[in-house]
């Protein structure tokens, strides 16, 4: 019985020292591995949305893409109905020629001393009035032309033919294709590891088994819960510590065979030593 005792004693004896010597490892493994890297889980790809506007009221002629159509600067998106801009432009042509031709009398006449000074510089200063005016009805005239600002897709078309808009409501959506970064929000207590220029290796839950690599741009200098439009009130004046996040931008590098998308989950490991 006692060389029993003593041999189960010994049994737990080893149990014991053995599974003190995993926890020991594990610990010392994860402080050293958390004093090199840093990772989270709470990052997404996030990128500059350029929202396509009018500067005209007016109702639409015609629609020249659709959602997810691939566009370049400069490229039509929208045509506005242009009679009323045309017949407007038509009528203050009109009007210049005949301010150019009576300002071309007023001079002739001056020069012969026909008529005052004062006459001619009303002459001119109509002529030049109209000049500008019709400048102005040639501009809404292009301003019927609706274009794509930047090179890129577009994601959201809210514009249909014989839609009546208005000046700046949103008609189209453009996604830059290569202008792309990681929004990761990090804890507090991480903040202080991670400063510009670290490098960073990401997985995205889009394509496992992939690796993307990139570097941090910047530390944003508030937390993600004072940025919010809405932020969180305490009206009963007792305070919760609450672990706050910061975001952190990080540049990634582009993959062609695996394009990212706005939203996409990401999961980034600053490398900080």
């Amino acid at each position: 019985m006692i060389r029993n005792n003593s041999g189960r004693l010994s049994r737990e004896s080893l149990v014991a020292l053995v599974a003190s010597t995993v926890a020991v490892a594990l610990g010392l493994y994860w402080y050293v591995w958390s004093s090199r890297f840093v990772t989270t889980d709470n990052a997404y790809v996030e990128t500059d949305l350029s929202p396509v506007t009018s500067r005209m009221m007016g109702y639409v002629r015609e629609v020249f893409v659709t959602e997810s159509s691939e566009v370049k600067k400069g490229d039509h998106l929208l045509k506005l109905d242009d009679v009323d801009v045309r017949l407007e432009l038509g009528f203050k042509q009109a009007k210049l020629k005949k301010a150019e031709t009576d300002t071309s009398r007023a001079e002739k006449l001056a020069s012969q001393r026909a008529v005052s000074a004062a006459d001619l510089e009303l002459a001119q200063a109509t002529l030049a009035g109209i000049r500008a005016d019709l400048e102005g009805s040639q501009l809404k005239l292009q301003f019927t032309d609706v274009v794509s600002p930047i090179d890129g897709v577009v994601a959201k078309r809210s514009a249909q033919p014989g839609q009546f808009v208005q000046p700046g409501q949103t008609l189209f959506v453009v996604v830059p294709k290569d202008r792309m970064w990681i929004i990761a929000n990090y804890k507090e207590n991480q903040i202080r590891l991670i400063k510009a220029g670290q490098k960073v290796e990401m997985h995205v839950d889009a394509y496992p088994g992939e690796v993307w690599t990139g570097k941090v741009d910047y530390v944003f200098p508030s937390s993600v819960a004072s940025l919010s439009l809405m932020k969180p009130e305490n009206s009963t004046g007792n305070f919760t510590k609450v672990v706050q996040r910061f975001p952190v931008r990080i540049v990634v590098e582009a993959k062609p065979d695996f394009p990212l998308s706005i939203g996409m989950s990401v999961e980034p490991t600053v490398i900080v030593k």
